[in-house]
């Protein structure tokens, strides 16, 4: 039998996945291919498996050869193939039933030297999600049916998916081109080596291969030191461009080192193979004198080419007062991060029997973490000693028993990188994350609360309103240290550079998704359950105010901030006795009653309610 594609299927030491591989081919609505399943030297049942799927099935061969990885297994079954069409499957995905017929059929009808189709991305949990397996575009939103996209210079050639798979090849375009065997990545010289030959590729946007992610034996998902092998790909591809004739080599190749450096860092947990691997291709870029460029795709982490550079995009700041079960908490949290550029610095209360070598040892496989002890004694002097030590370009305080969620950090970097904001806010769980989020102001009606992500200009209503929790804060660090935005001595510290923050910001950006878990523990709000004397609430408010006067927060916001302080004390602090909270309110009658509010026209949190307002001598609705 004459068939018209031949399929390419390397296998080794997927048992759990051939069948479904094969059962996807076995299903296809095309039937006039062959499948060359390359045993490349397997040691556990994929085989097996694989006889057993494709039974007395005369389309179906098995080829066995020594181990020799998978662009030796891939050039064996092209020396195989017998069909004028080629594809390459990998043996852990699936294809879309019409995968064949849609992608010969367009290859024919175009009379396309090569055909590339959309992604349906799959997990072992189930799918994920989808991608046109083109760079920068993940979801076109124009393009119905097949289209040639053009390969004029080479930033049209590496916006497209290098990988082997998810194509159909004419045997005539590949010829004796074959993948380069014993390294790594080995998809994309293979790639750019056919576009060289090629005027366009056709694609087709619907995602008709399903590609599998996450599994242990991945050579994404590798770490190891074979990583380094991305810089010598790199370099055999910048040889590929030079030789080609096609222009625009210099931008390409910017473009194409960016992401593929910046993919392989995904995958490195280890502290010191991340250094090495930063340094490594900082040095191809310096020696080839290319920028780092993540614009051309708003996938790209900006801050991974400050890594590259030696930078740190991210310091995190937890004070601690010993507590070490509330400490674990934020701690597990961040270990739990897919960001890992971050400096951790765990600042301990000088003022307190802090057991260091017990808050060194909970910290110890936490990367880049420091224990320090702080300038002096108090959170806000905890939190001051970080922001004075710190190297992060952006800084997050938060305080010990607090939970980042997961991927929270990823999506405040870079969304704060690529604005060139100065102050960012978010929403947050109190508790645990099946509580509803709390919407970050006190008042979730105000303007600044209901605006899409994104960059904001808060109104002094709004400055106002932002609830002053830091955990849910993320700022620029030269930006608190151009404007001296420090944490104060005494009661509602956060209050202070929370507002300072916001009227000074040139660029602030509001998050909607709540990117943490505030603890409400005891143990974890003791500043917010300690108690005040209502004189020593006022005077430190007034301070505030004073070194917020040149901020233009607006007449009345002096006896909106103290109103909300005494209901927060009201509410949430552990006074000494009933005697003591009778004291509190009795000085909050008297001082309201010797001031001329014009309450008609002041404004307060919509929860002061009917009791609070009695106290006041306010109007009760």
């Amino acid at each position: 039998m004459v068939f018209k594609v031949s399929v390419i299927v390397p296998v080794y030491n997927v048992a759990d996945y051939v069948e479904a591989c094969l059962e996807s081919l076995k299903r296809q609505s095309f039937s006039n291919f062959e499948v060359l399943i390359i045993d490349d030297g397997a040691t556990d049942d994929s085989i097996e498996i694989a006889v057993q799927t494709i039974g007395d099935d005369p389309r179906f061969r098995i080829i066995s050869r020594e181990n020799g990885g998978l662009s030796a297994a891939r050039n064996t079954g092209l020396s195989e193939a017998q069909a004028d069409v080629i594809g390459f499957v990998d043996s852990d995905d699936r294809l879309h039933p019409d995968y064949l017929m849609t992608m010969y059929t367009a290859l024919q009808t175009h009379g396309a030297d090569w055909v590339a189709c959309g992604i349906q991305f799959t997990h072992d949990g189930g799918d994920g999600g989808t991608h046109s397996a083109i760079h920068g575009a993940p979801q076109l939103q124009n393009h119905l049916g097949a289209a040639c996209f053009p390969f004029k210079s080479w930033p049209d050639i590496i916006r497209h998916f290098p990988s082997a798979w998810n194509k159909l090849y004419r045997r005539s375009l590949i010829g004796e081109t074959r993948f380069d065997e014993g390294t790594y990545y080995e998809d994309h010289a293979f790639f750019q080596r056919l576009a060289c030959r090629s005027d366009y590729l056709l694609h087709i946007p619907e995602p008709l291969y399903l590609h599998l992610q996450g599994r242990e034996g991945q050579i994404t998902r590798e770490e190891t030191d074979r990583i380094f092998e991305q810089i010598s790909v790199l370099e055999t591809l910048q040889q590929v461009m030079k030789a080609s004739g096609k222009p625009g080599g210099f931008a390409g190749l910017a473009q194409l080192a960016t992401r593929l450096v910046y993919e392989r860092s995904l995958t490195i947990r280890d502290p010191a193979r991340r250094a090495r691997f930063a340094a490594a291709a900082q040095a191809f870029f310096g020696g080839n004198h290319l920028p780092y460029y993540p614009q051309w795709d708003p996938a790209i982490s900006l801050s991974w080419g400050r890594v590259m550079q030696g930078q740190t995009p991210l310091t995190v700041v937890i004070p601690t007062d010993g507590d070490l079960t509330a400490l674990q908490g934020s701690l597990e949290s961040l270990r739990e991060q897919s960001f890992r550029d971050v400096e951790l610095l765990i600042i301990m209360d000088s003022g307190l029997p802090v057991d260091e070598a017990a808050v060194a040892a909970l910290a110890a496989d936490v990367p880049h973490a420091q224990t320090l002890p702080s300038v002096g004694a108090g959170v806000a002097a905890t939190r001051n000693t970080g922001l004075d030590v710190a190297c992060g370009d952006l800084i997050v305080f938060l305080d010990a028993g607090d939970r980042l969620k997961s991927g929270a950090l990823t999506w405040r970097v870079e969304n704060m990188l690529h604005t060139g904001a100065d102050f960012g806010f978010s929403p947050f769980h109190i508790g645990t994350e099946e509580t509803p989020p709390h919407s970050g102001f006190h008042d979730p009606d105000l303007p600044a609360a209901q605006v899409p992500e994104g960059p904001v200009q808060l109104r002094s209503e709004d400055q106002l309103g932002l609830h002053a929790h830091p955990s849910a804060k993320i700022f620029r660090r030269a930006f608190l240290l151009e404007q001296d935005i420090r944490f104060p001595e005494g009661a509602f510290s956060s209050w202070l550079v929370t507002l300072q923050a916001a009227a000074r910001a040139r660029i602030s950006f509001g998050f909607i998704s709540p990117g943490i878990i505030i603890s409400n523990a005891p143990e974890c709000r003791k500043l917010w359950r300690h108690p005040l004397r209502f004189q020593e609430l006022y005077h430190c408010l007034n301070r505030h105010l004073t070194d917020l006067s040149g901020d233009g927060l607006g007449a009345g916001a002096g006896t909106q901030l103290l109103v909300r302080g005494v209901w927060e004390k009201l509410n949430f602090s552990d006074f000494p006795s009933e005697e003591d909270r009778a004291a509190f309110q009795s000085d909050i009658t008297v001082h309201f009653a010797q001031q001329s509010v014009d309450w008609a026209h002041q404004r307060l949190d919509p929860y002061v309610g009917p009791y609070l307002r009695s106290f006041l001598g306010a109007p009760i609705d």
